[in-house]
């Protein structure tokens, strides 16, 4: 049985058998996220301050490992991943180009170890305010988070706040 179908009806058909099909590809991508962020908020600092860190729980739902690669925000001029280490007495910041997040598994950025630094404050990192973070990860994924500026939490996890 042969159908004649002119160009018109044949283009609308490819197009719409296109459109259906990326439909399909994009839920399926959705429906998987692969990275999720808790926790997350930003340290606040007095107004003379130039820099502060940010801290988050990065939880990897994938069965490959993958890294954080870049983070952003309008916060500050310059935001890279860091690691604190104590170095003979002396804690030390040392950039790092990655922050790996293992298969199945979670990163916890926190005070004295892995965090997100943010360099040139453009603005007073106020308690109470917030600041949105663009992560972007090794498997393509990028992440805007809001991110609630506040005092550093008790050492202890809970979210009381420890007097300067």
């Amino acid at each position: 049985m042969s159908i004649n179908l002119s160009s018109t009806t044949r283009k609308n058909l490819i197009t719409t058998g296109i459109t259906f099909a990326l439909s399909l590809l994009s839920c399926s991508a959705n429906a998987e996220q692969a990275i999720t962020i808790n926790d997350v908020y930003v340290r606040a600092m007095p107004p003379t301050a130039q820099n502060t860190a940010g801290y988050m729980q990065i939880h990897n739902h994938s069965k490959q490992p993958v890294s954080l690669i870049k983070a952003e925000s309008p916060l500050a001029k310059n935001v890279e991943l860091h690691l604190s280490k104590m170095d003979e007495g002396v804690m030390k910041m040392i950039q790092q180009k990655v922050i790996m997040i293992p298969a199945e598994g979670s990163t916890h950025l926190k005070p004295g170890g892995l965090h997100i630094m943010f360099l040139g404050l453009k603005k007073p990192s106020n308690e109470g305010s917030k600041t949105t973070l663009k992560l972007t990860f090794s498997n393509g994924d990028q992440l805007t988070v809001d991110a609630p500026i506040m005092k550093t939490p008790n050492p202890r996890g809970d979210m009381k706040h420890v007097q300067n």
